[in-house]
């Protein structure tokens, strides 16, 4: 009897102490669950985070680009639109206005191997008689660098040259007014050209 009472009072022991410890009965609580209740709102950002983060993914899937790098500015600036007219292959002085040049000068840039072209203001008769190698022929007197001056090239310096220096001023200053660049004059003409001992050709 002795032995079944002290079981008896055990077990109600044990039943008490049960009923007394946190989380137990009706009220259990957990500390997450107390977390989750203290934080309401956090927990509705990470919702709406979720959801924005959902809705760009899914756009850069449509578009194939990322969202936040798309941009409607056109970057497109009239730096960028190309010009008609040709970069000038002479310096900013020599642009605009006629240049005296030597025969020494000319000569060292043909060795030099320049790209320049040589405009010879010549009649027919006189280049006869021996050019610069590579030069254009384009008549002064008889009208035919006005009325072929369009065909010369904008690429390079033009060096004029005649018989003596006289109509190659002329000829260079028409060049000018008609819209051409880098036009030098070669002062002495052919004569000096032959003086300094400088090679020709037969046209």
């Amino acid at each position: 009897m002795l032995h079944h009472a002290r079981s008896s009072l055990f077990a109600a022991l044990l039943l008490l102490a049960a009923l007394a410890a946190p989380g137990c009965g009706d009220d259990d609580t957990s500390p997450t669950d107390a977390t989750d209740e203290a934080t309401p709102e956090a927990d509705g950002a990470d919702v709406d985070a979720d959801a924005d983060a959902d809705a760009i993914d899914e756009a850069e899937a449509e578009s194939g680009a990322d969202v936040d790098d798309r941009t409607d500015v056109d970057d497109t600036t009239d730096a960028d639109e190309t010009l008609d007219v040709p970069p000038a292959p002479c310096s900013p002085e020599e642009v605009a206005m006629v240049t005296d040049a030597t025969v020494d000068e000319l000569h060292a840039r043909i060795v030099a191997g320049d790209a320049l072209a040589v405009v010879d203001v010549r009649e027919a008769s006189e280049t006869a008689s021996g050019i610069i190698e590579g030069a254009l022929l384009f008549p002064w007197s008889s009208g035919a660098l006005s009325a072929g001056h369009a065909t010369l090239p904008t690429d390079r310096p033009l060096y004029v040259i005649c018989g003596s220096g006289g109509r190659s001023v002329a000829a260079s200053a028409f060049l000018v007014d008609n819209g051409h660049f880098c036009v030098h004059n070669v002062q002495g003409g052919m004569s000096a050209w032959r003086s300094a001992g400088y090679p020709t050709i037969t046209p």
